[in-house]
């Protein structure tokens, strides 16, 4: 057990997307797995777990295992749960590299412990010798899974930036073949096993106190008798004949017997140095708030099981779980448990009446896990704030939807009235049009000099689309002689009234508009036209050929913030003034890949149809941009 000296027989292990990264040394591995073999199969039906203290070095990301010390436990147990006495030289251990030469200048990086009946992960006691001895951030851990005829498999165990641990697997598992050692026959173990050939665990609080030594028990010297027996007689040759021949028929069953005797018990000694099944390794762990009940889908009841059921007691609950052939090799249940302690027993019912099962048990720790009043407090805050946050976006929306409503309608109301003073005749459509300079009177040469003609008033520009006909007052009378008043020259008519009819206005072929509401997780949203299967729309589809695209957004501040996967984006974010298609807000396009999946279109609305179909990814959505544009352009 003393540090390498050389490092260039070293191993690396690091995971991607992770800044740790453990160095250790293939020597010092290579005698932690002698002890973890040694105890393997020193008993039967497993063996026992070891673990110990690893020393080295550690800089910014990078730890590096030199040496290890083992925790001696006694006596043994088949599980690594620590005493008081345990926890006691454990912390010695921590203090080694001050009174251990070989450890000079090193300090505790980690520890290691062994898993003989279950798969490589912290269980709740390993988590809570982690937190207490070994709190540092840098401060690792390692599980070796020994399996007889198979390579040792382990896997690394460290926290995260955030403080959070990993424990239900490792992050990536490495092999070790086994180093070449003499084979010993596994003894049985000083604890007790059950018929299904799982240990049982001994008290620790027994094992804490020493008893105390008995005082030796002297026996007072008890009185011999002697009998004299008086001698029998004689019996004559002829009378002991029959019982010569009987005893000699006797002999010969007693020697059957006795043969067939030592068979049976040769069979059953072999049957007893025959190592037993492997375990089915029942374990129940926490994963994401629910149970996970896993066992070992390569044990040989599996592969002979005709049925199977899975017993769950959790508090005054019990259910009964039958389990398929498919469900009994997929090897792993999800409960959702109610109480602290979940009781769990598999039973497998094989040929021949033959049944094997094991008991796992789920403790809660009390604390762990558990949010300070202040946290609570804080999150039941930001979840009413959030809540009034959202009713006054709904509020705003419907009364900004609202207002656009009355506006649409008193632009039809106007609209209306306007082709209905037209129709009547009460107004003439307004349009652009110009009227032609009338000509002056003709006045005949032969006659005296008229007067002068009054000349005519400017005409205002009409809104009648009509001609117009100018009638002249004719001339005073002369005096005498009396001549007949000439007649005016008739005028020529009005130049027609030029209309300038206005060209439509260009198609609009591009356009967005919003969706608010609450679509949870996974959730299916339906948008047709203005209407929607929940929250509400501020505009719609034009109706044609579209693509189409859909991005989360949230508010921030006075601002409507987008995430889309485009990546012109991650440089130059974009923003638009408010509009009605961003219903009036700031909005701010990002990018941000991740965020952009939260919003999958699942059905895109064809030429005729303004049916669209969203899903939401795997968080809520309350707000959705949609893009569209006509196809073609």
């Amino acid at each position: 057990m003393t540090p390498a000296q050389s490092r260039a027989d070293t191993g690396l292990w690091s995971v991607p997307g992770h800044a740790t990264v453990i160095e250790y040394s293939r020597p010092v591995l290579n005698s932690i797995l002698l002890h973890v073999l040694d105890s393997y199969e020193t008993f039967l039906a497993g063996g026992y777990e070891v673990g110990g203290v690893l020393y080295g070095e550690h800089t910014a990301g990078r730890v590096r295992i030199l040496a290890f010390r083992t925790l001696e436990i006694n006596p043994p147990r088949p599980s690594f749960v620590l005493s008081a006495k345990d926890e006691k030289n454990l912390g010695l251990l921590l203090k080694a590299p001050g009174d251990d030469g070989e450890l000079e200048g090193m300090e505790p990086v980690g520890w290691y412990h062994s898993h003989t009946r279950s798969e490589v992960f912290l269980s709740e006691s390993d988590l809570e010798i982690y937190d207490t001895f070994f709190p540092e951030p840098w401060q690792v851990a390692i599980v070796f899974r020994p399996n007889a005829g198979e390579p040792v498999r382990a896997g690394f165990f460290f926290r995260e930036s955030d403080g959070f641990i990993r424990a239900d697997q490792s992050y990536q598992e490495i092999s070790f073949e086994p180093p070449e050692r003499r084979a010993v026959a596994p003894g049985r173990p000083p604890w007790v096993i059950t018929e299904e050939g799982e240990p049982v665990e001994p008290d620790l609080s027994m094992l804490d106190s020493e008893p105390e030594p008995e005082p030796p028990i002297r026996e007072a010297p008890r009185p011999v008798a002697i009998r004299v027996a008086e001698p029998e007689p004689m019996a004559t040759v002829a009378e002991l004949e029959p019982v010569r021949r009987a005893r000699s028929g006797i002999g010969g069953w007693v020697f059957f017997a006795a043969l067939l005797a030592a068979v049976l018990t040769g069979v059953s000694y072999l049957r007893f140095l025959k190592a037993p099944e492997p375990p089915l390794g029942l374990d129940v762990m926490v994963r994401e708030g629910d149970l996970l009940i896993r066992w070992n889908p390569r044990s040989a009841a599996i592969d002979d099981a005709q049925s199977a059921v899975l017993f769950i007691v959790d508090g005054s609950r019990r259910l009964d779980r039958p389990l398929s052939g498919l469900q009994l090799r997929r090897a792993a249940e999800t409960y959702r448990h109610s109480s602290p302690r979940v009781d769990v027993r598999l039973q497998i019912n094989r040929p021949w009446g033959r049944t094997r099962q094991e008991i796992a048990t789920y403790l809660a720790h009390p604390d762990r896990g558990k949010p300070s009043p202040e946290l609570l407090e804080a999150r039941q805050e930001l979840q009413d704030a959030d809540v009034e946050l959202n009713q006054l976006r709904s509020e705003m929306l419907n009364q900004w939807q609202k207002s656009e409503r009355l506006r649409t309608r008193i632009d039809e109301l106007q609209q209306r009235r306007e082709q209905l003073a037209v129709a009547q005749g009460r107004r003439a459509p307004q349009r652009q049009f110009a009227i032609a300079p009338l000509p002056k009177p003709q006045v005949v040469r032969d006659l005296p000099t008229a007067p002068d003609l009054a000349s005519p008033r400017p005409m205002a520009q009409s809104t009648i689309p009509q001609q117009q006909e100018v009638r002249l007052s004719p001339p005073p009378a002369p005096a005498p002689p009396p001549v007949a008043p000439p007649k005016p020259a008739a005028p020529k008519p009005a130049a027609a009234v030029v209309v300038e009819t206005p060209k439509p206005a260009p198609a609009a072929t591009f356009g967005r508009f919003l969706w608010s509401g609450d679509l949870s997780r996974n959730g299916v949203l339906t948008i047709d036209g203005r209407s929607a299967s929940n929250g509400t729309v501020t505009g719609e589809l034009p109706g044609v050929a579209v693509r189409v695209g859909a991005y989360p957004a949230e508010f921030s501040g006075d601002m409507l913030k987008v995430y889309t996967p485009n990546p012109r984006y991650a440089t130059q974010p974009r923003i638009d003034p408010p509009s009605a298609g961003n219903g009036w807000n700031r909005t701010q396009y990002l990018y941000d890949q991740r965020a952009a999946r939260d919003v999958i279109v699942e059905q895109f609305p064809n030429g005729a149809s303004k049916r669209m179909v969203v899903r939401a990814g795997a968080r809520n959505v309350s707000v959705i941009l949609i893009e569209w544009q006509v196809a073609g352009q």
